[in-house]
């Protein structure tokens, strides 16, 4: 059932009820059971994926070396939906690149920036410093929170395109507009961040030639370094949600 195929183990079982009759099948059929594997992977991917890397794993399947070797799902009409859905996530009608974030992120958001910052004026516990630990599945979700906390979405989808080798083209208006905008450090690391523009201003002169992706990404990778070995932000950093930077902490004039 497709409620099955969602399971772990659900290879492993398919597996193992096809050993006792595997040498009775033919290579059709063993092509279809291998895809049935990958078609799984692809549905986990859409589920628990960005859309930049859901798009770019998906890209993989499309060409013309795998298009001979497997069992012939990729020439369906459903496929080539399947295919075309996932790269509109990432480009908008004009193919200008504007992936969508994920949902769970303005949720998130919502919760560091109004559900609790008011329980923390409810208790009144100023005195002490408030932390936000964020529990994930994986490794994977830990980073991408982490970076969407410090840099924030669009950055982070950006610096995944580039990653996958994505061709970005050109960036919508709306999109170049919230990827500059920039990331506030906490405060006891400016002297750190200070050094290290130094060192890279000690060398040799950027090129005039830099483009538009490299001037987004050059910001926001000296800035994410402070964030680099810890998942859990602590409520008095500047966290990057959106368009502007909000800095969350606890306000003692509450009454």
């Amino acid at each position: 059932t497709v409620e099955n195929c969602v399971t772990k183990t659900f290879h492993k079982i398919l597996q193992a009820q096809l050993d006792c009759i595997w040498h009775q099948l033919n290579s059709q059929t063993k092509l279809i059971v291998a895809d049935l594997k990958i078609l799984r992977s692809l549905m986990i991917s859409t589920m628990y994926h960005d859309a930049v890397s859901a798009y770019a794993f998906m890209k993989r399947y499309r060409s013309t070396e795998y298009a001979l070797s497997n069992s012939g799902w990729t020439l369906l009409d459903a496929a080539e939906q399947i295919f075309k859905l996932s790269r509109q996530r990432v480009f908008n009608g004009q193919q200008e690149f504007e992936p969508e974030p994920c949902p769970k992120w303005q949720t998130l958001t919502d919760l560091l920036t109004k559900e609790v910052p008011g329980d923390m004026r409810r208790s009144r516990r100023s005195e002490q410093q408030p932390k936000v630990l964020i529990l994930c599945q994986d490794a994977r979700t830990c980073h991408q929170l982490k970076q969407y906390l410090t840099q924030g979405g669009p950055r982070f989808l950006l610096q995944q395109a580039l990653q996958h080798e994505v061709p970005v083209g050109k960036l919508s208006d709306n999109y170049a507009k919230e990827s500059q905008t920039r990331v506030a450090p906490p405060k006891n690391v400016s002297s750190n961040k200070e050094l290290r523009r130094e060192e890279v201003s000690g060398s040799q002169p950027p090129s005039a030639g830099m483009d538009e992706l490299a001037q987004l990404l050059s910001e926001s990778e000296t800035e994410g370094q402070h964030f680099e070995e810890s998942y859990m932000l602590t409520m008095t950093q500047s966290v990057e949600v959106g368009p502007a930077t909000i800095d969350i902490k606890p306000d003692p004039d509450v009454s």
